[in-house]
């Protein structure tokens, strides 16, 4: 693929790594793709030509949410017309079960954990270096959430970012506060021979705690919503009820200056990731409440892309690939989220369904309990030797191997250990992305348009598509 310009829409949670390999991740999708495609029509391509690429990955889309799936229910009828007029890719399965380490691999062709990721990440040193700007890793053009999107995005939708982390800062806010208060009538009063120092260090904590505190509600929003083409911050915070169709409209735009190409685009779409943003025009528009209008307008916004294809005459020279980062998530923001997983709701009666079973997440596992944020930095146990399991006989892993009950025990042991230590001469060491320096906020690499801490700009217009 090298002369052809690539694009990036919306959201690509890869590390630099990811990036770094990007050309040949594209090379090698590219072919995967040419494979496919490439003999099902005589007419499609000539044998010297190369053609253009459009990759639309939904986010957190169920399997059974599309028409051509077997919902009925539901109606994505330029979808259905991809899969009507080419083919279905049933075996196309995602690498990882959430966006990060599956994007990670759908750009590459390699393993989530060769990559391994947390976001994408924007900047390193400062906030202007964009060490991490998909600009900078192997693409021509971006447009789109360089921090991702999150239900806080939304002034309307309860945040999710931190809000654990809030509520400990309330308490430890006011436990600090009240402590700073019964040092100070004591030594007032002259019952207490309490140092000035004590009172005042207390009461600054206490301050710390509160603006910390305040911060999490007034500029999470502000800080972590931006709208970014190139690297340029055009909105910040984003409009929510604009982003989507602004990204149409520059995808659109893009074709239309490279529609001599050969050009790739990857156009990621917000939908159907919370907070369920979705125009006034769908909403009520299905049969399936937020989630399922979200669904419908993503599939609108499909068949304007298509439509831009038939316009300019590339439909025949264009593989059109869409798929979904994973599959939907269970049951959030207070609608009935993809793939028909989670608790079927009647009208007016919940129906659980309780079984007696192996708790994977036992309590002091680490687990997320009470917390919409996982920390995924829990000890891990070294089992020397490892732990082996004949998965056709023990599918569920509950009884260990041992010399005692395999003979090939020791020689299979054998194998997997010389297997581990070459693979870890391949490794290259790299910093803890989870570490606690890595995880706290930066207000130096804090990007903003305007004056920090109060970041705010729209440099966009308001010319979208219309439904």
């Amino acid at each position: 693929m090298a002369n052809t310009t690539t694009a990036i829409f919306s959201m690509v949670f890869s590390s630099p790594a990811v990036f770094s390999a990007l050309e040949m991740g594209n090379c090698w999708l590219s072919l995967t793709l040419c494979c496919l495609f490439g003999g099902l029509n005589g007419t499609f391509v000539t044998r010297n030509s190369r053609p253009n690429i459009v990759l639309l990955m939904a986010d957190d889309l169920g399997v059974g949410d599309l028409g051509c799936y077997g919902n009925y229910t539901m109606s994505t009828p330029n979808i259905d017309r991809l899969a009507r007029e080419g083919v279905k890719l049933t075996q196309h399965l995602a690498a990882a079960s959430v966006c990060t380490p599956s994007r990670a691999a759908f750009l590459t062709g390699r393993y989530p954990i060769r990559s391994g990721k947390w976001h994408q990440g924007l900047s390193c040193a400062s906030r202007d270096d964009h060490c991490y700007h998909p600009l900078n890793h192997g693409f021509d053009y971006f447009y789109g959430l360089p921090l991702g999107l999150l239900s806080d995005c939304q002034a309307s939708e309860t945040p999710e970012l931190h809000s654990r982390l809030r509520v400990q800062l309330c308490v430890a806010t006011a436990g600090i506060g009240l402590a700073s208060l019964l040092l100070l009538v004591p030594k007032l009063a002259g019952w207490l021979a309490v140092p000035w120092t004590v009172i005042v260090t207390v009461a600054l904590l206490a301050l710390l705690f509160f603006a910390s505190w305040y911060a999490s509600y007034g500029f999470t929003r502000r800080w972590n919503c931006v709208l970014m083409r190139n690297h340029e911050i055009l909105q910040q915070p984003m409009r929510e009820d604009q982003v989507s169709m602004l990204m149409l409209k520059e995808a659109l735009s893009f074709i239309d200056r490279y529609k001599h190409g050969p050009f790739l685009l990857l156009f990621c779409f917000l939908h159907v990731h919370t907070p369920l943003t979705t125009q006034e025009k769908f909403v009520g528009h299905s049969k399936h409440g937020r989630y399922g209008d979200n669904v419908e307008e993503m599939d609108w916004m499909v068949g304007k892309i298509l439509e831009a294809l038939d316009q300019e005459r590339l439909t025949k020279h264009t593989l059109v690939y869409f798929t979904s980062d994973n599959g939907g998530r269970l049951e959030a923001g207070g609608a009935q989220l993809g793939g028909w997983n989670g608790l079927y709701k009647g009208d007016t009666v919940g129906f659980r369904l309780f079984c007696c079973g192996v708790s994977f997440s036992p309590e002091g596992a680490g687990a997320c309990y009470g917390s919409d944020m996982c920390s995924c930095t829990t000890d891990v146990t070294y089992h020397d030797p490892p732990l082996l399991f004949d998965v056709s006989r023990d599918p569920s892993e509950v009884r260990p191997l041992s010399p005692d009950n395999e003979a090939l025990f020791h020689s299979v042991v054998q194998k997997v250990e010389a297997a581990v230590k070459e693979h870890r001469k391949t490794l290259t060491p790299a910093p803890l992305q989870l570490s606690v320096f890595n995880t706290l906020w930066k207000p130096w690499l804090q990007p903003c348009c305007g004056t920090f801490p109060f970041c705010g700009c729209d440099k966009e217009d308001d010319i979208i598509p219309n439904a």
